[in-house]
């Protein structure tokens, strides 16, 4: 129950409060806008960040894991939010070095790897998601309300409809 929990925090609620304003202030209106970044959105969703990470430093700080002892989806959900933001500069490991040491752990589970590969719940290969990001994050997508993990090459989260 605690792993599920944890899962739908960093699928949904993390998402939602940072990686999804990343996502669409650095990435969406740079490649496909052309536009600069809300500088206020971006404070909100760093002050949001820094929320999450005192959440996660105490699970960490309770546990080995984010859901517990054991690895779990729990752990790949949160790192693949943490990939996308590292990916947009947006990860200051020096100021959680419980988390980066975590981190560093968990991305070289090989089920941590296996999902760089591998089609969740859209069926879209998570590279090939990569590759056409930017027609994947239209309003178009969005509406999928689909969850797809990230590869750390990514710059993608939780997509949720309607949130």
């Amino acid at each position: 129950l605690e792993t599920k929990k944890i899962l739908l925090w960093y699928t949904e609620k993390f998402f939602l409060d940072c990686t999804k304003f990343f996502i669409q202030e650095k990435a969406v209106k740079y490649f496909h806008e052309k536009a600069q970044p809300n500088t206020n959105i971006l404070g909100m969703a760093r002050y949001n960040l820094g929320i999450h990470f005192d959440y996660t430093t105490y699970l960490l700080e309770q546990n080995t894991w984010l859901g517990g002892e054991k690895f779990s989806i729990a752990d790949i959900a949160a790192a693949t939010q943490l990939s996308s933001l590292d990916f947009l500069g947006e990860v200051q490991w020096s100021k959680i070095p419980q988390i980066k040491d975590w981190y560093s752990i968990v991305k070289s589970k090989p089920s941590f790897i296996a999902s760089l590969t591998t089609s969740f719940l859209c069926k879209i290969p998570v590279l090939e998601f990569v590759k056409t990001l930017i027609n994947h994050l239209s309003d178009r997508a969005n509406s999928a309300g689909c969850i797809i993990f990230s590869s750390n090459l990514s710059i993608l989260g939780g997509l949720s409809a309607n949130k």
